[in-house]
């Protein structure tokens, strides 16, 4: 069938399932993972896609050697019943041929990466050791050649008709989404649009903040008045 082996992992003979079944039959948890393997053995030579057709429950633990071995196995859900015959669950992730290629090519990979770490000459070692020192020097310059951040609303002098923490808090949105959309304030332009606002207001000036955010604009603009409601002019972008 799939060959003369099986997958079995260096933990399964403490697995709590295996403890499970050590409990139920009085049994020490050798013994139980013993019974295991010779069950798995069994299902490795004889079925194909994990059914027993025909098997049953007693059957099954004469096949073992050891009553009640079945049922323990339903317990812990390493067995199930379908349509009268017996069913092991995830056949093919642990006991199939193609679970078998699965971990032989897991251990092909692992032996070729493990054969692929060589010992350096000291002339390579020197090559290495110069190219990790250029790549830190580089990165020390690309931080160094980044602009300065950008204020924080804590740091910034606002004026005195802006000056509520309802407002820091609203235009530290507005730096926030000048930023996510790629075009952060500049120091002059930040000026600007301060003095701009306060000329408006403070109203006015965090109804045309929150505005502008919501329809993801990136100039600070007023909400439209409707035409019917007044003649006045439509507002006009404050932001060069």
């Amino acid at each position: 069938m799939a060959g003369d082996w099986i997958k079995v992992e260096k933990s399964t003979a403490r697995k709590p399932e295996v403890l499970r079944i050590a409990a139920d039959l009085e049994i020490s948890p050798d013994e139980a993972f013993g019974l295991c393997f010779r069950f798995w053995s069994w299902c490795d030579d004889h079925l194909t896609d994990g059914h027993a057709d025909g098997v049953t429950v007693v059957t099954l633990d004469a096949l073992i050697g050891r009553a009640g071995f079945a049922e323990s196995l339903l317990k812990v859900c390493w067995l199930q019943v379908r349509s009268g015959s017996l069913v092991v669950p995830n056949f093919d992730r642990h006991l199939s041929a193609s679970a078998k290629n699965r971990a032989l090519s897991g251990k092909r990979q692992r032996n070729k990466r493990h054969g692929s770490v060589t010992k350096l000459s000291r002339a390579q070692r020197d090559i290495s050791v110069t190219r990790e020192e250029k790549r830190r020097e580089e990165n020390i310059e690309a931080k160094a050649s980044k602009p300065p951040p950008l204020l924080t609303p804590e740091a910034l002098v606002f004026p005195a008709e802006l000056s509520t923490q309802d407002f820091r808090g609203l235009w530290e949105q507005w730096e926030r989404h000048r930023a996510e959309t790629k075009h952060p304030l500049k120091s002059v332009m930040r000026t600007g649009q301060l003095e701009m606002l306060a000329g408006i207001g403070l109203d006015a000036a965090k109804e045309m903040i929150r505005h502008t955010i919501a329809m993801g604009w990136q100039g600070l603009r007023a909400p439209e008045v409707p035409r019917q409601a007044t003649k006045a002019t439509p507002a006009k972008d404050y932001t060069p």
